[in-house]
């Protein structure tokens, strides 16, 4: 159990420094928007995730971008899209979307299907998402999403920062169900550390989500409306909030202009 707590200081620290880079970025969103981030890069006249779109919800204001990503085990390649069908024939490579945003842009890399890999391809794919994003200074601004806490191990040996996905639902006070979850919560927590939570936001004020914001920091998706955004950034336990542009445009003020170039 030692090895699991120093890996979990590790990341702690690791997510801290994530954390600091919102709040003290020269082109700072003002205060709650620090923890409002776009949600899969798409904004008014921009595809989702695009890089396009991922640059107009920094200068809008948001605090950071959230973008699907998925491995190809045959070409060992990660690309952006957040199916196979959306991907097409013309995929654009992670790496290659990387060198079109700026270093600054704190990512949240939602790994569509890491989960669906064979135990043999995970060790592959984790080594060559650590690769890209060390070539382009991502370690440290960006945290990856996934379902799967056993996969996401492989990423925390690799020194990326992860969340782990979890689809609680709230049960009924004193339904048996609900006293599993925790319990299975809480052992996961100890032999696959995470970064952070992510759930739904419709799920976060349920009585079985409690016990989870003592192990990790809380990501919440994905709000439609501002009122709502607000409510859930008050909560001190959230470290982040995804919400559509419509709200990012309605409560962030904007940047001035940033290039790749002015990294």
């Amino acid at each position: 159990m030692a090895g699991v707590f120093d890996l979990r200081q590790l990341m702690t620290a690791v997510l801290s420094v994530l954390v600091a880079v919102v709040c003290t970025s020269t082109a700072s969103a003002a205060g709650e928007c620090q923890r409002l981030w776009l949600h899969r890069a798409s904004i008014t006249d921009h595809a989702a995730n695009s890089s396009s779109g991922a640059l107009a919800g920094w200068q809008q204001g948001a605090g950071g971008v959230e973008v699907d990503i998925l491995y190809d085990p045959q070409q060992q390649r990660f690309i952006v899209a957040h199916d196979w069908q959306a991907a097409g024939e013309h995929s654009l490579l992670l790496s290659d979307w990387l060198s079109q945003v700026p270093q600054e842009i704190p990512l949240w890399l939602d790994a569509k299907n890491l989960g669906s890999l064979w135990p043999w391809q995970i060790s592959g794919a984790s080594q060559r998402l650590k690769t890209v994003l060390q070539q382009h200074q991502r370690l440290l601004t960006a945290i990856v999403e996934s379902r799967h806490p056993w996969y996401l191990r492989h990423l925390q040996r690799q020194g990326i920062a992860t969340l782990y996905r979890t689809d609680l639902k709230p049960y009924p006070d004193g339904d048996w169900r609900q006293s599993w979850h925790i319990d299975l919560f809480q052992w996961l927590a100890s032999v696959a550390p995470f970064s952070g939570v992510s759930l739904s936001h419709g799920r976060f004020q349920a009585p079985v989500i409690e016990p989870l914001i003592r192990y990790a920091p809380v990501y919440l998706s994905t709000v439609r409306q501002a009122e709502t955004a607000k409510a859930l950034l008050a909560q001190p336990q959230v470290a982040v909030v995804l919400a559509k542009g419509s709200v990012i445009k309605q409560l962030c003020q904007p940047r001035q202009a940033t290039t790749k170039n002015d990294t």
